[in-house]
């Protein structure tokens, strides 16, 4: 929904004289991609669909070029809770740290923060726990990993920004997991303080 709604907001920027129809396909076919992070499927699906785009107006000697680099990839993440799981995703490493966990995984009680108001979370233990805040939270969340949080999740409620997405992760390798969801599940977890496996 957020992103329709950014589609919209965005296609009022300009007169639609000016938008071709092929223009709005290829916002459509991007924004719907998942990721585009390298080494991703969305980012091989876009980088075909960009190759053969190029083929079908005619440009010749169009070819791709392979090179190595270093990414983080997540191969699964999950919220166990009363035998249910719940997919969450990883965020972009803390410099080299991903978000990685041990293989058993890590437990705690969810612990709903909001935007980050600590006078809002007033006698909740902080410490060893699992915080869940709003995505637009700011960097708040470092005030939370400085009590001893175990790990966070983010969740797709307020404002989603690039700038937003910046500040939750750092240049340097803190081991703080971090995910992020837009399953409205965790919320109603959270806030009945729910003890949850990742």
């Amino acid at each position: 929904m957020r992103n329709k709604i950014f589609f919209i907001s965005f296609l009022f920027l300009f007169p639609l004289s000016i938008l071709s129809q092929n223009a709005v396909t290829y916002i459509k076919f991007f924004s719907s991609l998942k990721s585009r992070v390298p080494g991703s499927e969305g980012h091989k699906q876009a980088a075909d669909f960009i190759e053969n785009k190029f083929k079908e107006i005619g440009l010749k000697n169009v070819k791709k070029e392979i090179f190595k680099t270093v990414i983080p990839v997540e191969k699964y993440a999950y919220i166990e809770f009363e035998g249910k799981k719940i997919e969450i995703n990883c965020f972009w490493p803390n410099l080299v740290r991903t978000s990685t966990l041990p293989p058993e995984g890590i437990e705690g009680k969810l612990i709903y923060a909001g935007k980050g108001d600590l006078r809002k979370v007033e006698g909740k233990d902080i410490y060893g726990n699992i915080i869940v805040m709003d995505f637009d939270s700011g960097s708040k969340w470092l005030d939370f990993a400085l009590l001893g949080a175990k790990c966070f999740i983010f969740l797709n409620r307020g404002e989603i920004t690039r700038t937003e997405g910046e500040r939750k992760f750092l240049s340097v390798p803190i081991d703080v997991p971090r995910f992020y969801s837009d399953n409205e599940k965790i919320l109603e977890l959270a806030k009945g303080e729910k003890v949850v496996k990742i």
